[in-house]
């Protein structure tokens, strides 16, 4: 069983909240679009993917992993700080 938590504990605040649902959002988007894509192309390979709703498709993983990925860092960086601080005040 898990021990409960401290008043004094820094709780994670919205800017917390937005960064880990964007980012897990910003994953689970990229990797169904890359799905998508390779099902496609599987399906169909005469399949035209100069349209630009393909090209979205097939460039969203490319961009929005590492942009998951940073913001997962970031969220890391605000995490440590606000332990550090906290562990100062105390």
């Amino acid at each position: 069983m898990s021990t409960p938590s401290s008043s004094n504990d820094p709780q994670p605040g919205r800017i917390d909240r937005v960064l880990a649902f964007t980012a897990v959002g910003l994953v689970a988007v990229s990797i169904i679009s890359m799905f998508v894509v390779l099902i496609a192309r599987w399906l169909n390979p005469a399949t035209d993917f100069s349209v630009a709703g393909w090209q979205f498709a097939a460039n969203l993983p490319v961009f929005g992993l590492p942009i998951a990925f940073g913001m997962i860092v970031l969220l890391l960086i605000i995490n440590f700080v606000r332990k550090a601080r906290a562990g100062r005040k105390a």
